[in-house]
């Protein structure tokens, strides 16, 4: 829920509340709007009792999130601009300023909106209730179940709109203006590498971070040229900027050696590599449930079958962290395993899905 804290200022603080009950009253309105988007979200999954939660982790929808919040930080660095027409802008001052208490229509506008926003932070948590939702069939349940789940989770928000008028009410100009809106920049592309980081390889990942240090340390002040008669404030900047593209270098170009693109003799990709075969060898999963349950029947064992995806983020960190804990691998070598990839929703994963009363991914069957 920490994302959604830029937002929250965005949103209350934009408003120029005069006192904190006017911002606690637009952050509890703020807040019901994400509950009944989670609220609709329960009821549809009781309705349906489809792979809803699914779509939470697919990497398209959170792929176009990261973009969305990559938009919004580079409009904050004047990349471009995105403005109302003149006329539209004139319609819409006379109505705020008749509105002398608030929009609140529009502040549960965007909370509608960012519970939407808001859902891949907290996704395996998510699916699964939506799960325990699909599998009741019960609508009055999935709804006051996501409701309570979106006002404990707002709390948070609700504390930090309230006093958001405090940054509303700063004075309006000043070069402190332009660095808060570089750093809420910086804020957005922070949220957006919270959003892609499930969805890719660790060595890319790793590339794009290093990256963005490198330029932010630039921006932060790195370039400074500093002068015999320079304040300790600007030395400070600049000393704060060269750490930042240090850190940046040092992920960017460790990525490049650990892939073997620098110094091949190290032999370091390789080595992780051949790490990586031993702890997925370790465990010996079969990729037919019927091979798997024979073989069970055979030898006269429990069977453990993990349906997973390739979009799933949570069935990757089962995959990176789960599947490879040795006191895991020690209690699922007493079982048959089997691994069954419902990447693609073939006629048979169906079958498999329909067989086991699966509704969401991941799901691990004993």
């Amino acid at each position: 829920m920490f994302p959604m804290l830029p937002i929250t200022i965005g949103v209350i603080g934009a408003k120029n509340n005069r006192t904190a009950f006017q911002g606690f009253l637009l952050s509890v309105v703020y807040v019901l709007g994400i509950a009944i988007t989670y609220s609709i979200l329960g009821v549809f999954a009781a309705l349906t009792g489809s792979l809803f939660g699914s779509v939470l982790q697919n990497p398209v929808i959170v792929s176009s999130i990261a973009i969305l919040f990559v938009l919004m930080g580079l409009s904050m660095f004047d990349v471009f601009f995105v403005q109302v027409p003149v006329g539209f802008q004139t319609k819409l001052s006379k109505i705020y300023q008749k509105q002398s208490k608030g929009n609140y229509l529009g502040v549960a506008v965007m909370g509608l909106i960012s519970g939407l926003i808001a859902t891949p932070c907290v996704g395996p948590v998510i699916v699964g209730m939506l799960t325990y939702v699909a599998q009741t069939k019960n609508a009055f349940l999935g709804f006051w179940l996501l409701f309570t789940f979106a006002t404990g989770m707002g709390l948070l928000l609700v504390i930090f709109g309230t006093f958001s008028n405090a940054l509303v009410n700063l004075p309006k100009a000043g070069y402190w203006m332009e660095t808060i809106k570089k750093g809420m920049g910086f804020a957005m592309f922070c949220v957006a590498f919270y959003y892609i980081r499930p969805i890719l390889p660790d060595y890319i990942f790793t590339l794009l971070l290093g990256s963005f240090l490198v330029i932010t340390g630039t921006f932060f002040g790195a370039n400074l040229r500093l002068e015999i008669n320079s304040t300790t404030k600007l030395k400070l900047q600049k000393s704060f900027g060269i750490l930042i593209i240090s850190a940046g270098l040092y992920l960017f170009v460790g990525s490049l050696i650990v892939k073997g693109v620098f110094l091949p003799s190290l032999n370091i990709s390789s080595k992780i590599e051949d790490k990586n075969i031993i702890e997925k060898t370790e465990i010996k999963w079969l990729s037919s449930e019927k091979e798997g349950l024979k073989q069970a029947m055979l030898e006269n064992k429990f069977t453990v079958i993990d349906f997973y995806a390739d979009w799933c983020a949570s069935c990757i960190e089962l995959d990176k962290f789960t599947y490879t804990d040795k006191k895991v691998i020690e209690e699922l070598n007493h079982f048959v395993t089997i691994k069954i990839d419902a990447t693609k929703n073939t006629a048979e994963v169906q079958e498999l899905f329909k067989k086991y009363g699966i509704i969401g991914l991941p799901a691990v069957i004993f």
